[in-house]
């Protein structure tokens, strides 16, 4: 569980990888429970009986992160450090997107999630507390804070890969998701093998421009979108939006205009 009800981040810890003696940052050692050695692979579990053991080997990443670990920021005026990154896909498909962990030392964890270049700012109830008021249904949507969300997707979703570290043993997890859109913003519904408890978060689309800066990173190491993100905001909307205000107002001028003409 992650370290929290604190005024700064804890300070960071470095530890030996047993496998291949790689110096691996810690950066909030109190809370982390699993961590990844980037050098060789090696998923590590910190006991108290037994120190630091090798649970198993991950695969290497297929893509380097975009955003450092140990990298600091603010978003949704929050400040956080990108402690972990994870590549994940879809079980039964070939689908797979990024996942950044953010770690926040006075609510904990939230994540960026990237898809074809789409982002998401993730969190669960910790950041949003009204997620604990959903309960776990059959839906094909989900009414959130006045809003209909409407079912876009099912799959089961796995870790490929990973590095740095983790408060649970996220390659054992196989989160059974479903998602309910409703532009710009995502809510996931996770219900992992063996419990009868689901776990909801909240996702607002983001712009990768505002993600790099406020991690200050080159805007040109980010993937490029490809197609259309599914809670991406519309731009077709939004124009929609601006003349369906405008139209009153034209509709007042028209009549005043064509008032002042009959006496003209």
């Amino acid at each position: 569980m992650a370290t929290t009800n604190l005024k700064a981040f804890p300070y960071s810890e470095d530890i030996t990888c047993p496998e291949c003696r790689n110096q691996i940052t810690l950066y909030d050692p109190e809370g982390s429970e699993y961590c990844a050695c980037a050098k060789c692979h090696s998923f590590l579990q910190f006991t108290e009986k037994n120190g630091t053991i090798i649970q198993k080997q991950a695969p290497a990443v297929k893509a380097a992160p975009v955003i450092k670990l140990g990298s600091t920021g603010i978003l949704k005026d929050i400040q956080f450090k990108v402690i972990g990154y994870i590549e994940k896909k879809e079980q039964a498909s070939k689908y797979a997107w990024r996942e950044y962990i953010l770690y926040n030392y006075e609510k904990g964890y939230a994540n960026l999630s990237e898809f074809d270049g789409h982002w998401n700012f993730v969190a669960g109830k910790e950041f949003y507390p009204e997620l604990e008021k959903l309960t776990d249904r059959s839906w094909t949507f989900v009414d959130y804070q006045d809003n209909e969300y409407n079912l876009f997707n099912k799959y089961t979703a796995v870790t490929t890969s990973l590095i740095g570290e983790f408060d649970w043993d996220i390659l054992a997890e196989k989160a059974k998701t479903s998602e309910f859109v409703a532009p710009p913003n995502i809510i996931i519904k996770e219900h992992d093998k063996g419990t009868s408890i689901a776990d909801f978060y909240l996702g607002n689309y983001i712009e990768a421009k505002e993600i790099a800066e406020a991690f200050k990173t080159d805007i040109k190491l980010f993937p490029e979108k490809i197609g259309i993100g599914a809670n991406q905001p519309s731009v077709h909307a939004k124009r929609w939006f601006s003349v369906y205000k405008l139209t009153p107002l034209l509709v007042v001028l028209v009549a005043i205009i064509g008032f002042i003409s009959l006496y003209i």
